[in-house]
């Protein structure tokens, strides 16, 4: 697709957007091709690099599970584990209790500290 056929494409999108508000009409129909287009032109969109930030919810369990592992951490020294180990074994832990998350043990053991 050309640059400007994409330009043409988001301008008519545009449009019809407009003329829809105007009219007070709440959904604006799109033939299934200028769809497509237009989902193929937001998908080349710049993304943020990295992560996305954690919000609400997520950060709460991220940090009860890395509060959980640093108590896990201890109680494994206590109980005569050499503390590499120790650590290395309540970092796995969790992280396979973070897993939607997809961190490694590495990052996890990191955080913990």
């Amino acid at each position: 697709m050309g640059k400007q056929n994409q330009d043409d494409m988001l301008d008519l999108a545009e449009r019809l957007v407009r003329y829809a508000e105007t009219e007070g009409v709440q959904t604006v129909t799109l033939k299934t091709g200028m769809a497509r287009a237009l989902l193929k032109l937001a998908k080349c969109a710049p993304k943020p690099p990295g992560r996305q930030p954690l919000k609400g919810r997520d950060r709460i369990q991220e940090q009860v599970a890395l509060a959980f592992a640093r108590s896990r951490k201890k109680a494994l020294i206590a109980g005569g584990m050499p503390k590499e180990a120790a650590h290395k074994k309540a970092a796995e832990e969790a992280a396979a209790k973070l897993k939607s998350r997809n961190l490694a043990t590495s990052t996890v053991k990191r955080r913990m500290e």
